[in-house]
């Protein structure tokens, strides 16, 4: 069966994006899983399990050993923006709606819109989420792929190189 992925990693401030999504209408046939995250509150698990019963075809996870397999598997993902979550993200082929965190810092923002210009996700800020927008995401993104292969992810190689120009070709630096 063909699903979304939503996960919000922690867990500890994705409410909003988690209720936005189990009121989200999802294309039939199509199976919404939720990763509320290991943070999130058991009076916000219990209340989101109950919505996902109500509206059907949306199954909800505090946490999953097998995230990643989830996210492979997945037809698209909305996420939020965590830096090991966007990692794991531009490692596939899966189209990815990003909802950043933008307080109390906004280096999840940063990060999804600098992805989003080099074409690897899409971003919707926070204030605009609704779940008429999810839902709207996920039906023009079924069905296709991301090619992210432009993207350059050899950062600590590149970290190394940088380290030694700095401080000069005799010094050694571990990898």
């Amino acid at each position: 069966v063909p699903y979304v992925l939503v996960t919000v990693g922690g867990g500890h401030d994705g409410s909003a994006l988690v209720r936005a999504t189990v009121q989200m209408t999802a294309p039939a046939g199509v199976e919404v899983v939720v990763l509320t995250g290991p943070q999130a509150g058991d009076d916000q698990l219990s209340a989101t399990r109950g919505a996902a019963r109500r509206r059907g075809g949306v199954h909800v996870h505090r946490f999953s050993r097998h995230a990643q397999d989830w996210l492979r598997g997945a037809e698209a993902v909305i996420a939020m923006g965590g830096a090991n979550t966007v990692t794991e993200l531009l490692t596939t082929d899966v189209p990815a709606l990003i909802v950043p965190r933008v307080k109390p810092r906004q280096e999840q923002l940063v990060r999804a819109m600098a992805l989003q210009r080099h074409a690897a996700l899409d971003v919707l800020v926070p204030e605009l989420l609704c779940p008429e927008r999810l839902g709207d995401w996920v039906r023009a993104r079924l069905g296709t792929r991301i090619d992210r292969s432009h993207l350059r992810m050899d950062g600590l190689d590149q970290v190394r190189t940088r380290t030694r120009a700095l401080v000069g070709g005799g010094v050694h630096v571990a990898a």
